[in-house]
């Protein structure tokens, strides 16, 4: 939810999506294991995307937008922002660092890429990474996201303004 991890109970958790709360921890051993299952399919949906982008844009700036559109798009099962990544224990945290750590310097060679080939004018690759990443793991409202879509895939990639909600 946007109030963070630690200012949610499972029983909120639960209802926001339309289950008990025994039904959630038939799925799940704990509250931390709820927040992992979470972070870990936000990072595998998140690497799915760059691959889908990598397979179906034409040139890097292309792979960009195509990344942007789909993480957006209101179809895409909604995912948790990775933000409170130190409420999990070291062995969860470092599975979750590690599957994060894949997919940064994924965007980013696209982002070099689109430098080198003169698509992406010359920017911090790392940065707008990161800003990238923010843009599109912000949005839990299906209109919103949809409207984001549209718009930031018609600009020409000069910039974006950056925005969001943590949703643990």
């Amino acid at each position: 939810t946007a109030r963070g991890i630690a200012a949610t109970s499972a029983n909120q958790a639960a209802k926001r999506v339309g289950l008990t709360r025994a039904a959630v921890y038939y799925y799940v051993k704990d509250s931390e294991d709820l927040v992992f299952q979470c972070y870990l399919r936000a990072c595998q949906l998140t690497a799915d995307d760059l691959v889908h982008a990598h397979e179906h844009g034409t040139d890097d700036l292309e792979r960009i937008k195509e990344f942007v559109r789909r993480a957006l798009a209101p179809e895409r099962p909604q995912a948790a922002v990775v933000s409170e990544i130190a409420y999990l224990s070291d062995a969860k945290r470092a599975v979750i660092e590690a599957e994060h750590a894949r997919n940064i310097p994924a965007l980013e060679s696209l982002v070099r890429a689109g430098i080198r080939a003169g698509t992406i004018r010359d920017c911090d690759a790392h940065v707008t990474a990161q800003a990238i990443f923010g843009i599109v793991q912000g949005g839990i409202h299906e209109d919103l996201r949809r409207e984001s879509a549209a718009y930031i895939t018609s600009l020409p990639f000069d910039g974006f303004a950056i925005g969001g909600v943590s949703v643990g």
